[in-house]
């Protein structure tokens, strides 16, 4: 018995199990899965090796997942604190209602929005791992949808304290509201959680007179 004092004691200082933790990626509970992936994030280096090898034979949700884990791996650990993690949206949606399409898009997201004045006109589009701003503006350009959020208290002065967690405005701020018929045709560019639109172009001349 007294040989086995060892072994029972690395049994127990073990880290917890990888193979069930990427396993439970797969849970139909989006709970599950999004607790599964804050800990193998928090395996850091023990993870990416497993979580590399089941994203080559994943696909859908799961290969989602494990890139969402691996690029929160390559971020250094000191910046993961207030680098929030990036979710990306995959959907393949042929002739389905705009607020069907919406709500799995929240589904992915958990970003808050009013489905009310959304309405229920088919649509076809096809998003592939692109950021949640992308992913909402194709939804809302192929719909015709114009979207906002409510100007009062979503732009906030920035916080004298820090934060023992990184804030995300797209989640912690107020319902994305939507209407129909003013989706405006504008460059856009989209990176991480954020988006940068042209609204306004300004010309200018100057004259001497001379």
């Amino acid at each position: 018995m007294i040989r086995l004092a060892p072994l029972v004691f690395l049994l127990f200082c073990q880290d917890p199990d990888i193979d069930a933790l990427i396993k439970q990626l797969e849970d139909d509970s989006i709970e599950v899965r999004e607790k599964a992936v804050a800990a193998l994030i928090d395996l850091d280096d023990k993870a990416e090796q497993k979580v590399k090898a089941r994203m080559a034979s994943a696909d859908g949700e799961v290969k989602r997942l494990c890139r969402r884990i691996l690029e929160q791996l390559a971020v250094p650990k000191k910046l993961r604190g207030v680098l929030p993690p990036i979710t990306r949206v995959t959907i393949d949606a042929k002739d389905r209602s705009v607020k069907e399409v919406l709500e799995e898009f929240q589904r992915q997201t958990r970003i808050p929005m009013k489905l009310r004045r959304a309405g229920e006109s088919s649509i076809t589009v096809r998003i592939q791992d692109a950021g949640p701003l992308e992913a909402l503006n194709a939804i809302c350009r192929a719909a015709k949808l114009g979207w906002d959020y409510p100007s009062e208290g979503f732009i906030r002065p920035m916080e004298p304290v820090a934060r023992t967690e990184p804030r995300v405005p797209l989640l912690e701020g107020p319902e994305i509201q939507f209407e129909p018929g003013y989706y405006a045709e504008r460059p856009r560019l989209f990176m991480r959680h954020y988006e940068v639109e042209l609204h306004e172009i300004v010309l200018s001349r100057t004259n001497d007179f001379r």
